[in-house]
């Protein structure tokens, strides 16, 4: 797919659909997308990602909620926690709409990689799912405290989040 974020099938999306085939995940699990104070300020979120083949990332995004506020800096790290891009802290502009930032142009291949959203402000809103179960802490979604903007290499932490943020990556030059 041209675009991959927390949902997708390459995400979460793939691993909730395994679950559900052997009764494990709950039905339901998430609500609809709703503007919400995500994540907490100075926190990176990280939503794991599988590809089977390699792909040419050109930019990265973000589902803006209302309001916006501070910085935004989102990116790919590879499993072990090492960034391979984002792009930068970057003013959050754009209430209720997708934010794109357009980085150089990145290769990566094929296997297991994270997701990473962190914001600088305690008030930045965006269009989130809030699940109903901790079924993302049971797939993989990983946090780290003090990591604004996106470190060169991140200490994973165990989950203790209840948001899913809508953003991620695109082979696309425009969204």
């Amino acid at each position: 797919l041209p675009t991959i974020f927390p949902y997708s099938l390459e995400s979460l999306g793939e691993r909730i659909s395994f679950l559900k085939s052997y009764g494990a995940a709950p039905a339901g699990e998430f609500s609809a997308t709703a503007s919400t104070v995500v994540p907490t300020q100075n926190m990176a979120y990280y939503f794991p990602f599988v590809l089977s083949i390699p792909i040419l990332v050109k930019m990265l995004w973000c589902y803006n909620g209302i309001p916006v506020a501070g910085n935004v800096d989102v990116g790919i790290y590879d499993n072990k926690g090492t960034k391979i891009i984002s792009s930068t802290s970057t003013l959050q502009a754009g209430a209720s709409v997708v934010q794109s930032f357009d980085i150089v142009d990145t290769m990566i291949g094929a296997g297991e990689f994270y997701l990473a959203l962190a914001s600088d402000s305690a008030t930045a809103t965006f269009f989130a799912h809030v699940p109903t179960s901790t079924v993302h802490f049971a797939l993989g979604a990983l946090q780290q405290a003090t990591a604004f903007p996106l470190p060169a290499t991140a200490t994973f932490a165990s989950w203790t989040q209840t948001n899913l943020p809508m953003f991620g990556l695109t082979q696309r030059t425009f969204i």
